[in-house]
């Protein structure tokens, strides 16, 4: 049973959604999102969208997938990505035990791996399609925290909102060449970092360095990123099913141990929104349970004020992953409605 009082949502008598204007003051150190954002620019981005993509269930597409990787998503009936890809990592271990030729299941993995890729790349937005005054707000939200941004996001969203306007803001590929340095990521006048915790499309690695593609007079950030694909560059992507195995290909990345360390050394207040922080991000769990945060803004989202049995589960499931932080949560749609009126007010 939920009740609404003075905009505050209590679940089963315990005060459980706030307004995000009751939040912010004490949880704009850091800020902390996933896939939920970047859905308001593209709905595309969703893994029922991406799977039309891939399975060629989407106008205008054609297949990705091969039919036993549709078969694969269809007998898991799921669209989800990650589940899928931590199933066939499963099957892997069991064929190891048993003595059971591998292969196939490995070759499904990494076909389903870049077909998440290529999928993220072919509907992505373009970026003169894009809001710009959505872009701005962004870069403007991105500027009210302190300390630094994460995203697990690989889309190019949070790096255009980054260069729509790169005062106060920056990325740490400070080394010659947009390439990042491990012994060159000192942040200087009051800058707020963004940190790609998953990678991006708009990273790539090339002779054991981080590369930070840039577009070129002429050529727009997409199709340069298009070019790279077909030399074989592979942009830096982090999407392995298991919790383990992200960890394994971040420690494996000088780029992304970095920001991951800067998650785990955190401290004072988070704020985190449009990210599930389900078993695939235990790894992002743990860091900021290991770190020195103290307050945690989780967001919910809402359908038409319900609460639902759903959201119930995740705010047990949030308040017990992090029973020794202090935990707070508020309304999704309350988060851009305050920096909107925050934004005007000091315009």
């Amino acid at each position: 049973m939920s009740i609404s009082v003075d905009g505050k949502f209590y679940i089963c008598g315990v005060l459980s959604l706030e307004d995000y204007s009751q939040l912010y003051q004490s949880h704009n150190d850091y800020f902390l999102f996933g896939n939920g954002l970047s859905i308001g620019f593209c709905e595309s981005f969703k893994y029922s969208s991406l799977y039309k993509v891939c399975s060629g269930e989407e106008d205008g597409f054609d297949a990705i997938f091969s039919d036993k990787e549709i078969e694969l998503f269809n007998g898991f009936r799921t669209e989800n990505f990650e589940w899928v890809l931590y199933a066939l990592n499963l099957a892997e271990d069991v064929n190891a035990i048993v003595e059971v030729d591998g292969k196939p299941i490995r070759e499904h993995y990494n076909n389903i791996k870049q077909a998440l890729l290529k999928a993220v790349h072919k509907v992505h937005i373009k970026y003169e399609d894009t809001d710009f005054e959505e872009i701005e707000l962004l870069n403007n939200l991105f500027k009210k925290f302190n300390k630094g941004i994460f995203t697990t996001n690989y889309d190019l969203i949070p790096y255009w909102t980054l260069n729509h306007n790169t005062d106060g803001l920056c990325d740490v590929f400070f080394g010659s060449n947009s390439t990042f340095d491990v012994t060159n990521t000192e942040v200087r006048d009051y800058n707020t970092p963004i940190y790609f915790l998953h990678g991006a499309l708009h990273l790539y690695r090339e002779d054991g360095v981080t590369i930070k593609l840039r577009r070129n007079q002429g050529t727009d950030l997409l199709t340069r990123i298009e070019q790279t694909m077909t030399e074989s560059k592979t942009p830096l992507f982090v999407s392995e099913g298991r919790n383990e195995q992200k960890l394994k290909s971040i420690a494996s990345n000088d780029y992304l141990n970095h920001c991951y360390n800067q998650l785990k050394n955190a401290s004072g207040g988070i704020t985190i929104f449009g990210s599930r922080l389900g078993s695939e991000d235990k790894h992002i769990i743990e860091a900021i349970k290991h770190s020195n945060i103290r307050n945690i803004a989780y967001s919910i989202y809402m359908n038409n004020d319900e609460v639902t049995r759903e959201i119930e589960v995740t705010v047990a499931k949030i308040r017990r992953e992090f029973a020794h932080k202090n935990v707070k949560f508020f309304k999704h749609g309350s988060f851009l409605d305050y920096f909107k009126k925050e934004i005007q007010v000091n315009q």
